[in-house]
Formats: C-alpha cells, sequence, structure tokens
C-alpha cells in the first residue's frame, strides 16, 4: 500500500446464463396477431389493436411492440395509426417513409395528412365461441392515453 492508498481484490462475480426465449405476454402474442393480420390498404389504431388483444388502455403497449418486433416478426408497422388517422412519427424520424409506403398500398391523405377511416380503416375479427364477430367502436374513445 503505497502512498496510503489501499487496494483490494474484488471477489470473482459469476454471472448466470440469461435465457435465450423470449417469453411473450398473451397481450403482446395477440397484438402481434392482429398487427400482421392488417391487410394491404388499410390502416388501424394502436387503440384498436390494444383493445381486441385484450387491453383497451394498452395503446402505447402496442406502439412499444412495434418498436421492438416489427423486425423480428416482419409485422406492417406502417398500417398502424394513431387515432385521429394519422402517423405517429415526427418528421423527419420516419414519418415521410411511413407516409411513402402507405401511398404505395394506395392508401389516400386527406388535408392535414389525415387518413379517412370510412374508406380505409380495418378492425379485427374478434373470435367468440367458434365464430368470428367484427366490435367496432370510436377508435378516438381507444386511444385515450396514447
Amino acid at each position: 500500500h503505497r502512498l496510503g492508498v489501499w487496494c483490494w481484490k474484488l471477489p470473482e462475480i459469476r454471472q448466470t446464463p440469461r435465457a435465450t426465449k423470449s417469453v411473450q405476454s398473451p397481450f403482446t402474442k395477440k397484438a402481434i396477431d392482429i398487427i400482421a393480420a392488417i391487410p394491404s390498404g388499410k390502416v388501424s389504431t394502436y387503440g384498436i389493436i390494444a383493445a381486441h388483444a385484450g387491453n383497451s388502455k394498452g395503446a402505447r403497449q402496442v406502439a412499444r411492440i412495434l418498436h421492438s418486433s416489427s423486425r423480428k416478426y416482419d409485422l406492417p408497422w406502417h398500417r398502424v395509426v394513431n387515432k385521429d388517422g394519422k402517423i405517429s412519427l415526427p418528421k423527419g424520424s420516419g414519418y415521410e417513409f411511413q407516409k411513402e409506403l402507405l401511398r404505395d398500398e394506395n392508401v389516400e391523405f386527406e388535408e392535414g395528412d389525415r387518413i379517412d377511416f370510412e374508406r380505409f380503416l380495418w378492425w379485427p375479427k374478434l373470435k367468440i365461441s367458434g365464430s368470428s364477430h367484427i366490435i367496432k367502436v370510436n377508435p378516438a374513445e381507444l386511444d385515450k392515453n396514447l
């Protein structure tokens, strides 16, 4: 211990191997399935996807799923827009690219870069006891927390 400095040898830290298997919640699995099913030329909203995946207040969670899983699962991320029918990405940070991808699928933008939900909104089918139903609600009500 030269110059009054003490040197301590730290104990060796063993790291346990992390699980290599990705564990997804039922909500995440359903959201991924719903996003994957959005057909070309149609859009859905974060809130609609969240509600049909089982959490009507999970719009932000859908955004995180899109951010983290779009490449991994080859999801059509560009077909998900906000409750107002607008692209959520900021201009200069993916906005133009998403708009281009939607236009390539013949999705049209109105004044204010808004997508007409009457023409382009897609609703997932909800399976109830072996039959399929489409449940529609106002997208603005589902996406209030986004």
